[in-house]
C-alpha cells in the first residue's frame, strides 16, 4: 500500500520529489509574499517559523526516542 501511496499522493511527489524541494520552496514564498502586509506580519511569520522548526525537532527526536525503546 506504501508504495501505492508513493505514486499517487502529491504529498509525496512535492517532498520526495527531486525537483519536489524546489517546488515546494517556490510555494512558501509566494504564500509568504502575499500574506505580509506590514511589520506585524512579518513578525509572526519569523516567531511560527522558529516554532515550526523546534516543533519539528521534537518531533523527529521522539521519533527516534520511541525507536531506541523498541526491543525486537
Amino acid at each position: 500500500m506504501f508504495s501505492e501511496q508513493l505514486v499517487t499522493t502529491n504529498w509525496f511527489k512535492i517532498h520526495l520529489s527531486d525537483t519536489g524541494e524546489q517546488e515546494h520552496a517556490n510555494m512558501a514564498v509566494h504564500t509568504i509574499e502575499k500574506t505580509l502586509n506590514n511589520q506585524q506580519d512579518y513578525q509572526r511569520l519569523h516567531q511560527g517559523f522558529f516554532q515550526a522548526c523546534n516543533d519539528t525537532l521534537n518531533f523527529m527526536e521522539s521519533i527516534y526516542d520511541d525507536l531506541k525503546s523498541f526491543r525486537i
